[in-house]
C-alpha cells in the first residue's frame, strides 16, 4: 500500500457537506471536507485550511477568492484538493481580486 493511502485510510476525519454557494464562516478547516457547490471567500473573510485536510469535489464546483486563503499544508502532512470522480476534473481555485497575502 503507498505512503498517500495509508496517510488517507489514518487519518481522522471531519465531513463538512456544503449544500449551496458557501460563503466562508469557519475561520479553520480541517479534515476532509465534500464540495458540492463553489466555496466563495468574501473580501473581509478569511479561509485557513489546516494540513492534513482533504478537499473533495463533486462536479466542477471549485473555490473562489476574493478575500484572503490560507493552506497550511507541509511534506508530512499535505493538503490534497482533488475531484471526487478520478475521470472528472474539478473547478480549480479562481482568485478574483484577493487579498495581497492570498
Amino acid at each position: 500500500m503507498s505512503r498517500l493511502a495509508v496517510f488517507f485510510f489514518f487519518i481522522v476525519t471531519l465531513t463538512i457537506a456544503f449544500c449551496e454557494s458557501k460563503h466562508i464562516d469557519e475561520p479553520l478547516v480541517g479534515g476532509v471536507v465534500i464540495v458540492n457547490q463553489d466555496i466563495i471567500i468574501d473580501s473581509a473573510e478569511t479561509l485557513t485550511i489546516i494540513s492534513g485536510a482533504e478537499y473533495i469535489f463533486q462536479d466542477t464546483f471549485k473555490i473562489i477568492v476574493k478575500g484572503k486563503l490560507i493552506v497550511k499544508g507541509d511534506e508530512m502532512n499535505p493538503v490534497v484538493f482533488r475531484p471526487a470522480d478520478s475521470l472528472k476534473a474539478w473547478g480549480g481555485i479562481e482568485f478574483d481580486n484577493p487579498s495581497a497575502a492570498s
